[in-house]
């Protein structure tokens, strides 16, 4: 089964300019074209875009995302699984400490709001 390029972007929430955008820097491998140049994506390559939209939106770098995908494509995928591996564990490890950063900020926001409302007598 294959998607048009506003199938995609109606499933992920992404502009088709955004998805060429990607395509065309990498982290896209090889989407396919019919025999008029149409863009014909596959279930793999929504996952794909999927993974990188999760990715950007914890904040890793496109490089490190082209650096993946670029290791998933080597014709032995075993040989490059730790050093996806270690990007990844890197990432969370990031995201995680972000996580907990944000945590500690809403509970002063929750403080203040709570002031503002007379609920707690705190600054």
């Amino acid at each position: 089964m294959s998607f048009t390029i506003k199938d995609v972007s109606d499933k992920l929430n992404l502009s088709s300019h955004t998805i060429r955008y990607y395509e065309k820097e990498g982290v896209i491998p090889r989407v396919k074209r019919n025999e008029n140049g149409i863009r014909e994506y596959t279930t793999t390559d929504i996952q794909w875009l999927e993974l990188v939209c999760c990715l950007k939106e914890t904040g890793m770098p496109l490089k490190d995302i082209k650096k993946i995908v670029r290791l998933s494509l080597v014709t032995n995928t075993e040989d490059t699984l730790e050093e996806r591996l270690e990007i990844l564990t890197n990432h969370k490890n990031k995201v995680l400490e972000h996580m907990k950063s944000t945590e500690k900020n809403l509970m002063k926001i929750n403080k203040k709001i709570d002031y503002y409302k007379g609920n707690v007598n705190c600054k």
